[in-house]
């Protein structure tokens, strides 16, 4: 075992590294496995035209051989690739592979950097076939990745309390509320999924969130358009501001910083993966021109989705939008387009219907940045003339009747 596995079983933990995966490897671990290798023999007869370069046959007579991380780095793609076409199953071919990789990770034991890539694969996998499942749901799934995460220890300590909040919320859905669409307990999930920084599953089913309002209300769907645009900025925004900090912090852990490029290698390619349209530059590297160079491209996205949330005429927080926009912008070297944003966003305040020391508050906080900016540029004049307005602004907000304030 990794010295981090180790150490997640060691004093009390060890208690309960056996219980751990217990629900992996009970009683119907093998019939689950099997009744997919029993799936997948008939689906490959009468679905597809021509027979996969990896199956779940394969995948396990490769784990049995004890195959080499390179070779399996090159297998799993393959299998991915292929099964997502199968979108009634996929989710159960990614679940019993996830199966077989913590399988064969409990039987290494002369490896331990092999058995830290079964163990990190088997929760891709788990977590595929999450996003997968019908209403990205999967007790079961999420039971394992518990399970798993418990056993590693180390970086995934922290997963493991958020990730057993999410099974307790994904059970309250499913077997109390009995409401696969329910609002409160999918926000839930959103949000502890982006403090574990788990951006893509955060994305996955904020999507679902979206598609359920669709289904349900097409008029809140309407009122409640430009919000969700907007959160879906703000995750890609979570993404550019952790990641942009974490590069500049030379002071970090390192191998905190490791794993949590990794994280974000993976949501690129499943991100790449699952999105024809639109991609995220692929991070080739780990010095800073590599990252800069994607974390510019997440923030291009980020500014598409706050351009969508600006459109909706429901959307009240317009001006939040093209404040985050102005900040991409001149973090990126494009201070015109920073400018731009930002007088965009005092036009829309004017509109707005917010009680006037709101707005002025909220005016102050755009003209601000747009203040840094002049000066940084050297725009001295520019500069001047926006330290009168905001002085101004102060002085009306200062002598306002206290009956408009309130």
């Amino acid at each position: 075992m990794t010295k981090s596995v180790q150490n997640s079983t060691q004093g009390s933990e060890s208690r309960h590294s056996a219980s751990a995966l217990e629900f992996a490897f009970d009683a119907r671990h093998k019939s689950i496995v099997r009744g997919v290798f029993a799936l997948e023999s008939r689906r490959l007869k009468r679905l597809f035209a021509r027979k996969p370069e990896v199956s779940l046959h394969q995948m396990e007579s490769s784990l049995n051989d004890s195959v080499s991380v390179a070779e399996l780095r090159k297998l799993i793609p393959h299998f991915i690739k292929f099964y997502t076409r199968d979108a009634e199953h996929a989710h159960q071919y990614f679940e019993a592979l996830g199966r077989l990789l913590l399988e064969a990770a409990s039987k290494e034991r002369g490896d331990n950097d092999r058995q830290w890539f079964l163990l990190t694969q088997c929760l891709e996998m788990l977590q595929l076939a999450i996003q997968k499942s019908p209403k990205t749901l999967s007790v079961a799934a999420q039971s394992i990745i518990v399970a798993v995460c418990r056993i590693m220890g180390g970086p995934y300590r922290e997963h493991y309390h958020y990730e057993k909040e999410i099974h307790k919320e994904m059970m309250t859905m499913l077997n109390v509320k009995k409401d696969p669409n329910d609002f409160a307990s999918r926000d839930k999930i959103i949000k502890l999924y982006l403090q574990l920084h788990s951006y893509y599953e955060a994305l996955v089913h904020l999507a679902e969130y979206e598609k359920i309002m669709k289904i349900k209300s097409r008029s809140l769907y309407r009122q409640k358009q430009g919000e969700i645009a907007y959160r879906k900025a703000g995750i890609f925004q979570a993404m550019v501001d952790f990641y942009y900090a974490l590069a500049m912090n030379k002071g970090d852990d390192d191998s905190n910083k490791i794993a949590e490029m990794a994280k974000l290698n993976g949501f690129i390619m499943r991100f790449n993966r699952d999105n024809k349209r639109i991609n995220i530059a692929p991070l080739k590297d780990l010095d800073v021109f590599s990252l800069n160079r994607t974390i510019k491209s997440m923030a291009a996205i980020a500014n598409n989705f706050y351009t969508d949330a600006t459109k909706s005429e429901h959307f009240q927080a317009g001006h939040k939008a093209f404040y985050f926009m102005a900040h991409n912008n001149w973090q990126f070297d494009n201070p015109k387009g920073a400018q731009q944003n930002l007088a965009d966003g005092v036009r829309l305040l004017d509109l707005s219907r917010m009680s006037p020391s709101q707005m002025v508050s909220e005016k102050l906080r755009l003209m601000e940045f747009q203040h840094k900016i002049f000066n940084e540029l050297g725009r001295q004049r520019k500069a001047d003339e926006l330290f009168q307005d905001m002085a101004k602004l102060r002085r009306e907000r200062r002598n306002e009747p206290l009956a408009s304030s309130a």
